[in-house]
């Protein structure tokens, strides 16, 4: 017989560990926890869809990280705060894009056709 399985064979038996059964848990005595509260929104105002034919939003690629956003606008590849035509990029979202002209804003609605 080998040294391993007579070593085995001499020791103790291991108490096997009931993963289901834990003592870790709570005492029943302490209150259920309370659900975390949804944070509030801040409420954005409506923008306007803007209409101009000059300007088609083609595709959008969007990211966690800002600095990954995407979109195809005319054919180009652009990202926030990039100007195209009289307007700028101020947000890509995941299903628009929010364009300035001036004072102006507006949003471009990412449709499939």
């Amino acid at each position: 017989m080998n040294r391993r399985r007579k070593q085995k064979l001499l020791s103790p038996p291991r108490k096997k560990r009931n993963r289901w059964n834990r003592s870790n848990r709570t005492p029943a005595s302490a209150p259920p926890p309370v659900p975390a509260a949804p944070m509030a929104r801040k409420a954005e105002p409506q923008l306007d869809l803007i209409k101009d034919p000059a300007v088609e939003l083609q595709a959008i690629s969007w990211s966690a990280d800002a600095s990954k956003r995407m979109a195809i606008i005319n054919g180009q590849i652009c990202r926030e705060k990039d100007r195209v035509g009289a307007y700028v990029i101020d947000a890509i979202n995941t299903g628009d894009v929010v364009l300035s002209n001036g004072s102006v804003r507006g949003k471009l609605v990412f449709k499939i056709r």
